[in-house]
């Protein structure tokens, strides 16, 4: 495959025929209701104009196709499917902080978000950031509904990790920045060391992970940066060491 040829897809009916293939164990409704949830444009008008767009930036396609070969040489990941497909222009947040970028990964597919404007080096570290999550779902031998929220945690900072070292320190997400260190570990304390072997099947997860309610922004996502980047400081370790190690290996070696 591995980089799906989405650009040929000319019709909705066509988008959503073609992507239930890859979702056999979910209904129409609800992996579209995922993938929209994850930011994608629904298909519409809409949809089809964005993709005929993206459809038409060869060299970005070239680029993608050539990235993810080294990664998958590199890490020794699984030959995915990749699927370009455009962002949902109405998400005005994700348009204004995220540049119209966003991504999923499952252990078996990939999906880089995109609009029109994003460049091709933050189509690349979206690439990057996902492809690493499958590669680390393939390592810990988990998928996307059995990992534990200490998973989820080191697994997005890992994958930023990976961004800074392929794609350099100017395309590291937003909510990197968000807290300090030290804010960090207060949080841990108060808010999730008691709670990390929740999966997401427990209400709480989504919560504590993306900091929903009255918890901090993205409180996992930053805790699990942070945690990452004081274990790489620390040991000298790169995105490819780190595979060698389970999430409560990482854990004792941080300062957490």
């Amino acid at each position: 495959m591995p980089v799906v040829a989405t650009l040929k897809w000319t019709k909705e009916k066509e988008v959503v025929t073609r992507l239930e293939r890859y979702f056999k164990d979910l209904s129409k409704d609800k992996f579209l209701d995922v993938l929209v949830g994850y930011g994608m444009c629904p298909p519409s008008s809409t949809f089809m104009l964005e993709l005929e767009k993206i459809g038409k930036r060869h060299t970005l396609w070239k680029k993608v196709k050539r990235k993810f070969e080294l990664l998958k040489h590199e890490w020794g990941g699984p030959d995915v499917p990749v699927f370009l497909l455009p962002s949902n222009p109405h998400n005005h947040k994700m348009q204004r902080e995220f540049h119209g970028r966003a991504g999923v990964a499952f252990i078996d597919k990939i999906f880089v978000l995109l609009t029109n404007q994003t460049t091709d080096e933050e189509v690349l570290s979206v690439l990057t950031h996902e492809y690493h999550h499958a590669c680390r779902l393939m390592q810990m031998k988990k998928s996307d509904r059995t990992i534990t929220l200490l998973d989820a945690m080191l697994m997005e900072g890992l994958a930023e990790l990976a961004v800074k070292e392929h794609c350099g320190k100017a395309y590291l997400a937003p909510w990197t920045s968000y807290y300090t260190y030290e804010e960090v570990k207060r949080f841990w304390n108060k808010y999730v060391e008691g709670y990390i072997e929740l999966t997401p099947r427990d209400k709480k997860y989504d919560d504590l992970l993306y900091g929903h309610k009255w918890y901090p922004t993205m409180l996992g996502y930053n805790i699990g940066y942070q945690m990452i980047s004081k274990v790489s400081q620390q040991f000298g370790y790169d995105t490819q060491k780190f595979f060698q190690f389970t999430s409560e290996e990482i854990l004792r070696k941080s300062t957490f």
